[in-house]
């Protein structure tokens, strides 16, 4: 693991000078000194759209492959990422952990 977050630092050339400095501590969101309160939002939003609208698939549900339109048929979401943690969404302060899905960007 240490391999590819070291592997990914230099990949994105952060051990150049010209790499922006951190400026956010999520220990302490609200400290002044570590956190520079940026607004990256801009207009994100239409990225977003576009995407999720690019990514959309239909499925043909050919000799009733599917469980569409049927009541008594069961889907199954399976893996660390199928659902909320047992303690609710974003239920670490560091925002890490391996259950769940966080419920953040």
């Amino acid at each position: 693991m240490a391999t590819r977050i070291i592997a990914a630092w230099y990949f994105v050339h952060q051990d150049r000078p010209s790499f922006p400095s951190v400026n956010f501590n999520a220990f302490d969101p609200f400290d002044d000194a570590t956190n520079a309160h940026l607004d990256v939002q801009d207009d994100h939003f239409k990225l977003v759209c576009e995407l999720g609208a690019a990514s959309t698939v239909l499925l043909k549900n050919e000799r009733g492959a599917l469980p569409l339109g049927r009541k008594d048929q069961n889907i199954a979401l399976i893996g660390s990422d199928a659902g909320l943690g047992r303690a609710g969404p974003d239920q670490f302060a560091d925002q890490g952990g391996s259950d769940g899905v966080l419920a953040m960007g």
